[in-house]
């Protein structure tokens, strides 16, 4: 598909214009004076950089075959060769594979480029705020079509949909340091309400915090920080003859989008949600579970060039409070529920280095008989993804459990052992690369 730089950058971002040796702290656009911004580095000697001017002699780039049409009197594009490294200005990071011309243009076909590739020493970093605002227009998109959030007030949102007969609602009412959302999954049937999972409570704002540093084109150290993650959620499931229901659904977009961009390089952080549940609910069954969760913690990982991946969160203070837990049925009944919330996403130039990076809660409440046992449990999990392999730290790729705690909410009878596979659906989902 071809598309106009007009269209490429109506969206974007406006910086001053940065060159490779060159360190500067960013402020602009709708970033708050209290973001910080770091790009000073040398680029290798195969990387050609066309900066925020030369995006003016950028004719089109056809966005599904990586080809970049310049004119012909940008010096840049007519000194290029196969096997040189391109930067464009917050748009790409590119191999060129062949350079043409024709009709006054330069076309450049390119291939896949790592980071490292193109950094031979230097730093690049920020500290940026996330923050709830009605400036922010959220929606998700789902096998590549987009569904706005509708706007129900001035700084409230909210969307309905349904996906593989389960009634999924989200709503978020923006209040600049902080967010009440809403999020709530149905299964109805015959106009009756089988099963209810829901998460209502706050969240307030936090930060996120990169930093990439390069020696001879080497990553010697890799952060990834996102401190103050703050809320309270009333985390809930309600079931009566539902039968047997699994959901694992990662909305395939972000709930909110944040870009800006680093010296020439694109960056977005995303945040998402991630829902799972598994129910064995007989048609005499029934359970009610709900439980409060109130955090205030940090998560990340760090990557250093002597100890290789290694967590960087801290659970700090946080608390399980018991709202209600009741299960019961004729026969065995079991059912867990859980939600990874803000879930986020950080990608540069396109690529995803960090795909996910959670605190999660869950929830579950079973009923046996042999032996007779009722229990309700909850767990507070933090967990981090990672796939560095775009700046060059090539097969690391996995995933770090940051705290995992479980609580028992009720336990009565004979309860030994782990009846519902509570602990290992909290592992299976929530702590492992997915």
């Amino acid at each position: 598909m071809m598309t106009s730089i007009k269209s490429l950058f109506a969206f974007s971002l406006t910086f001053l214009i940065l060159v490779s040796c060159q360190k500067e702290d960013i402020n602009g656009g709708n970033k708050s004076s209290d973001d910080k911004f770091e790009f000073d580095v040398e680029w290798t000697q195969e990387t050609i950089y066309f900066d925020e001017d030369a995006l003016d002699d950028l004719v089109k780039v056809d966005t599904s075959e990586y080809r970049y049409y310049f004119n012909e009197t940008n010096s840049n594009a007519a000194g290029l060769e196969s096997g040189d490294i391109i930067v464009i200005h917050g748009l790409a990071l590119r191999k060129v594979e062949s350079v043409s011309k024709s009709g006054g243009q330069i076309a450049v076909e390119t291939g896949y480029a790592r980071l490292n590739e193109a950094v031979d020493n230097g730093t690049i970093a920020w500290d940026y705020g996330i923050n709830f605002t009605s400036e922010q227009s959220p929606q998700l998109v789902m096998e590549g079509q987009a569904h706005p959030f509708k706007q129900t007030g001035g700084d409230t949102f909210s969307i309905s949909l349904n996906i593989k007969g389960f009634d999924y609602k989200i709503t978020m009412k923006f209040k600049g340091d902080k967010a009440e959302v809403m999020q709530e999954i149905e299964k109805t049937v015959g106009g009756i309400t089988k099963v209810r999972f829901a998460c209502e409570g706050e969240i307030e704002q936090f930060r996120t915090s990169n930093r990439i540093v390069y020696e001879n084109s080497e990553v010697i150290n890799y952060e990834n920080n996102n401190k103050g993650l703050k809320g309270d959620l009333t985390v809930s499931l309600t079931a009566a003859g539902s039968g047997n229901d699994n959901i694992n659904f990662e909305f395939p977009a972000t709930l909110i989008k944040f870009p800006f961009t680093v010296g020439p390089i694109p960056v977005s952080v995303s945040l998402k949600v991630m829902f799972v549940a598994q129910a064995r609910v007989p048609v005499d069954g029934s359970s009610q579970v709900s439980a409060k969760f109130s955090y205030d913690s940090d998560t990340g990982i760090k990557y250093t060039l002597n100890n290789g991946i290694e967590a960087n969160g801290n659970i700090g203070s946080y608390s399980v409070k018991k709202e209600e837990a009741q299960t019961g049925a004729s026969g065995a009944i079991g059912i867990n529920f859980g939600l990874g919330f803000p879930r986020l996403e950080v990608g540069i130039f396109g690529e995803t280095i960090v795909p996910w990076v959670q605190t999660a809660y869950l929830v579950g409440g079973d009923f046996t008989f042999t032996p007779p046992c009722q229990q309700a449990k909850a767990a507070y999990i933090g967990a981090c993804g990672y796939q560095l392999s775009f700046l060059g730290l090539i097969g690391y790729e996995g995933s770090k459990t940051l705290w995992n705690e479980e609580e028992i909410l009720l336990q009565s009878g004979d309860c030994g052992g782990d009846p519902i596979g509570f602990s290992n659906f909290g592992k299976a989902f929530f702590t492992q690369f997915n």
